[in-house]
């Protein structure tokens, strides 16, 4: 009795997958077969994890296949994912054209049991994925996670195109070199990939491997005839790269094997421009320097490697180290907050020009205040002019200016007013004589009083 209510409280989060009894009686007794669970699972989902048979009886019971999770996987491809081969199985058995998807994802997760299953089920080696900018199951392997080597000759040695480009025409060789492990480069390399291929910005393998710093990638490469010197669509060589992201052990590595240390790119930058505002520039500059990069080259604005250096003393005296005389208008760091010197007498020119510069300044100012100053003055004059007015004068003035004329109509007619009896009110401020207005009312009652 205890047992029968025990499987009469079971539930889709209860139950053991193993039993698939208990997988059937949920089923007979109505349970819904896409109920969402944790994680916005559904019972299929729990199911390819554990247990085949269970997996069938929910698929014939009408399972959704598609419905996904938080991390928005069907079942099949969580299956996928964790290696789970048989269950993943069943699903392929009754949904062939599902082969593909699973090969991606098996691809990613370097498990070969479940590419094999996939191939079985006639997916396409070479499918080009259009959520994954569309790479090739290679390329997903490539740049996976978890496994070896292995998988990659798995792949190739089913028919996986070993020069297939994504949507950027990356090729394979192109994501090896991003990665840690030399042995899938090497792979590649000894099935024929190409080493200077290209992407659809000319970049070679040879630049991301210098972008990503990876010495044992560089040398592998350089070993197998990757081009030193080859050219992205902006002009930039592998050298440059290499000194923008600052590694000095593949700068050297790259000009041991013959980069050319005055490559120009489409601005005329040399790689000895770029190391003056790269992060660890000092070093950088030695070894090119030392390697006879020509200092002299101009970009396209004209400016040598030197002259971006200005305002860097520690990098310009490894220049000056070396031999560089500096050219007319090319100035060396002093203390003064961004000022150069090229000489004693350019340094004492500069400063009086400083000092020049700071007198403008100072008299600006003083022609300021002075100008604020006269203003004022300007606005005593004409308080002075209409205290001196006659009574009658003065009489034609308050009927201009009564309370009860709005204030900017008030304004205007004692604009007018004034113009008339030529009387400088450009300056006047309306508040201030208001109030010298008020004051003289007062004057004019007392000396009425007095007469």
């Amino acid at each position: 009795m205890q047992q029968q209510k025990k499987r009469q409280r079971q539930t889709w989060t209860t139950i053991d997958w193993q039993d698939s009894q208990a997988v059937r009686r949920l089923l007979e007794n109505g349970r819904d077969p896409n109920e969402r669970l944790s994680g916005n699972q559904t019972p299929l989902h729990r199911a390819v994890l554990r247990s085949s048979e269970a997996v069938r009886l929910l698929l014939d019971a009408g399972a959704d296949l598609y419905l996904r999770d938080d991390y928005q996987r069907t079942p099949l491809q969580l299956a996928a994912l964790l290696n789970s081969v048989e269950p993943a199985r069943i699903i392929l058995r009754r949904n062939p054209h599902l082969a593909n998807d699973t090969l991606r994802l098996a691809a990613y997760s370097w498990s070969n049991d479940m590419i094999l299953l996939s191939l079985e089920y006639e997916a396409d080696v070479n499918h080009h994925f259009l959520e994954s900018q569309e790479t090739t199951p290679l390329h997903i392997s490539i740049g996976g996670y978890g496994g070896g080597v292995e998988t990659i000759r798995l792949l190739l040695g089913r028919g996986a195109n070993i020069e297939a480009g994504d949507v950027r025409n990356h090729r394979p060789l192109h994501y090896a070199v991003t990665q840690q492990n030399t042995d899938i480069l090497r792979e590649l390399l000894d099935r024929g990939a190409d080493p200077n291929a290209q992407s659809n910005t000319d970049r070679t393998p040879l630049h991301e491997a210098a972008i990503h710093n990876n010495r044992d990638n560089i040398r592998l490469l350089l070993e197998r005839g990757a081009n030193p010197d080859a050219r992205s669509d902006t002009g930039r060589t592998p050298l440059h790269e290499a000194v923008i992201h600052s590694k000095p052990d593949n700068i050297r590595l790259l000009l041991e094997r013959g980069a050319d240390p005055d490559a120009q790119d489409d601005t005329g930058r040399t790689p000895l421009h770029e190391a003056t505002t790269s992060p660890d520039p000092e070093e950088s500059i030695r070894l090119l320097l030392e390697s006879g990069a020509d200092p002299y080259l101009r970009d396209q604005d004209g400016h040598t490697a030197f002259r971006k250096a200005i305002g860097k003393n520690n990098i310009q005296r490894i220049f000056l180290e070396h031999g560089y005389i500096p050219l007319p208008g090319e100035y060396l760091y002093i203390p003064l907050p961004g000022e150069y010197f090229g000489t004693p007498a350019d340094a004492n020119a500069r400063i009086r020009e400083i000092r020049q510069a700071q007198q403008r300044f100072r008299m600006l100012i003083r022609q300021s205040e002075q100008l604020q100053q006269g203003q004022q003055k300007q606005e005593h004059t004409v308080a002075r002019d209409i205290g001196t007015m006659t009574p009658d004068l003065f009489g034609q003035l308050m009927s201009y200016t009564a309370p009860s004329i709005p204030r900017r109509q008030e304004r205007n007619r004692f604009r007018e007013w004034c113009q008339k009896h030529m009387l400088d009110i450009q300056h006047a401020a309306p508040q201030r004589r208001a109030r010298w207005l008020e004051q003289m009312r007062y004057e004019q009652k007392r000396s009425s009083r007095k007469g």
